[in-house]
């Protein structure tokens, strides 16, 4: 258990960690290279908490009362079925989310998602605009959409993709990634190019990449 999140551990012939959502064991599988100690994999999950409760928290059919990040800052869900069925309605104001649906839907993680899914353009496009400015590097296209493993990725034709689950991270992490990926197009790599190129436009770009990974 991370955070009383309960991890399936999967040891297997890969080269990396990769964490995942598994709807029919409602578990999060974490499939690692064999030669991984106990230690460095406990290491691991614990940098990565926010990870999985964010994975969790797309997956997982919370209670009246929990807590979901929405542009990193925690927002309290109530569940109140009246209104159009399906919908989610973010009081800023109040810090409250309320799901417009009952508790025990069993397709809360869908309605999630869709949700995410729905705020991405809003909640970046006019930062996209800005670092596209700003660094003079323009995709060829911006796409949203929920992804296991990545934060966002850069394709070798320009099309840019982001997770939409940045919906839920502080605004500066998010800022972080889509620099990330501009920056692929002046280096494919992650060599130290590429890392001068993010470090030009953001010099703490280090503390907001440790959000990721805590």
């Amino acid at each position: 258990l991370i955070d009383d999140i309960p991890v399936k551990l999967l040891a297997g012939k890969r080269q990396s960690i990769r964490l995942s959502w598994n709807r029919r064991e409602q578990v999060i599988h974490c499939h690692y290279p064999r030669r991984v100690s106990a230690e460095d994999l406990q290491g691991f999950l614990e940098k990565r908490k926010t990870r999985i409760r964010m994975i969790a928290a797309q997956a997982l059919t919370p209670e009246d009362g929990a807590v979901l990040l929405y542009r990193g800052e925690p927002y309290r869900l109530l569940f109140t079925p009246a209104g159009r069925e399906g919908d989610f309605f973010r009081d800023d104001t109040a810090g409250i989310i309320r799901a417009r649906f009952p508790q025990d839907d069993d397709l809360f993680f869908s309605r999630w998602k869709a949700y995410l899914n729905r705020e991405a353009p809003h909640c970046f496009e006019e930062r996209i605009a800005l670092y596209e400015e700003m660094t003079v590097h323009r995709a060829a296209r911006w796409r949203f959409r929920a992804m296991c493993s990545r934060w966002g990725s850069a394709s070798p034709r320009g099309v840019m993709t982001l997770n939409t689950l940045l919906v839920m991270a502080p605004s500066s992490v998010s800022d972080y990634v889509i620099l990330h990926e501009l920056a692929h197009m002046k280096a494919p790599d992650h060599s130290p190019r590429f890392w001068n190129e993010v470090g030009q436009y953001m010099p703490d770009y280090r503390l907001r990449r440790a959000w990721l990974r805590e």
